[in-house]
């Protein structure tokens, strides 16, 4: 059903493929572009060895790492390895200055989902809406 509201960069596995279906379904309702993927986009140098996460973005929502193989170390440092690289695109970019550093927005812009749970999308729609209009700005630049 892809939707010109949705993007995927990421490889669709039998674990996740409900999870991005439901993804692209609620992009085209929402009518608001939604990106599903598993490295930063714009930079090929980047690279992780945690295969089963998935990184979500989308308008007014904070940034969603979802994993599918309940592997927590891997995933933790999948999370860890991906919003350091996000930093320094954002340094090359000068966006650092409007964003700030990691530190300053990670706890209220990004939210880590268990992919495995009875119903991921229902927890990452709940969790990662961002309703402060500052903070919605940032999360956009973070995009």
């Amino acid at each position: 059903m892809t939707s010109s509201f949705f993007f995927l960069q990421a490889d669709k596995t039998h674990r996740n493929q409900a999870f991005i279906e439901q993804l692209d379904a609620d992009a085209l309702g929402r009518k608001e572009q939604t990106y599903v993927i598993s490295k930063p986009l714009g930079d090929t140098r980047y690279s992780y060895s945690h295969s089963d996460g998935i990184v979500v973005l989308s308008p007014k929502r904070k940034i969603a790492f979802v994993d599918f193989s309940g592997d927590a170390t891997s995933f933790d440092n999948f999370v860890e390895d991906f919003l350091e690289d996000l930093a320094s695109i954002s340094d090359k970019y000068r966006y650092k200055d409007a964003i700030g550093r990691p530190r300053y927005w990670r706890d209220e812009l990004v939210v880590r989902l268990d992919g495995n749970s009875l119903d991921p999308f229902a927890a990452w729609y709940e969790q990662s809406r961002v309703d402060d209009p500052a903070k919605q700005r940032v999360a956009e630049l973070l995009v």
